[in-house]
């Protein structure tokens, strides 16, 4: 097993233990407990965010962080899970083309997720409607490979993407030349276990 396998496969193991953990029934007691929010703890809290501008009515804040550039903030809904998302997210993005996740910056009005910022980049479907997807047979299957991967990372760790289309798909070439298909708006995502139950 390489390196780069080992280090995927720990990445694995550590998401799947962080939701067992997280999922395990509890008494009666801590399950009240466990159902308020849940803190933002200190290891998801964004370093370096500056040029903040909150816009509560649009929801379209944004930001500065050193060592990524210009950020989104979107509001985040707290659960008793938020912690254990947001991990697993941080952890998915390992391997996965998605939008960054960078930290949770906190406010008066309640946590904002920081994110890279893709507003500039084209859809995949405007892609499409300006011709301007890659011509080569092998590119474009490059780009579906792409996609997959990033959906498998997703289901590996027993997580649904319920709102994949042409519009949550954006071609980006950030970092380095290549274009590379990155899926947004995963908000809705869902734990399986939370779908069935």
């Amino acid at each position: 097993m390489s390196g780069e396998q080992r280090a995927q496969k720990d990445i694995l193991e550590s998401i799947d233990n962080r939701l067992k953990e997280a999922m395990r029934p509890t008494t009666s007691q801590s399950r009240l407990a466990q159902l308020t929010w849940d803190k933002i703890s200190d290891d998801l809290k964004v370093q370096g965010l500056r040029e903040v501008q909150i816009n509560t009515n649009s929801g379209s804040s944004s930001g500065t962080l050193d060592g990524a550039g210009k950020v989104v903030l979107r509001p985040l809904v707290q659960t008793n899970l938020t912690s254990v998302y947001l991990r697993t997210y941080r952890d998915i993005q390992a391997g996965a083309f998605v939008e960054r996740f960078y930290g949770v910056f906190e406010v008066d009005d309640g946590p904002l997720a920081v994110l890279q910022d893709l507003t500039s980049e084209p859809t995949l479907a405007q892609m499409c409607a300006s011709g301007k997807l890659p011509a080569a047979l092998g590119d474009r299957l490059q780009l579906c490979c792409d996609i997959s991967n990033s959906v498998a990372w997703f289901h590996m760790n027993e997580i649904q993407v319920k709102s994949l289309s042409d519009i949550t798909v954006v071609m980006s070439s950030v970092p380095g030349p290549a274009l590379h298909p990155i899926l947004t708006k995963l908000e809705s995502s869902r734990l399986v276990s939370n779908i069935i139950s």
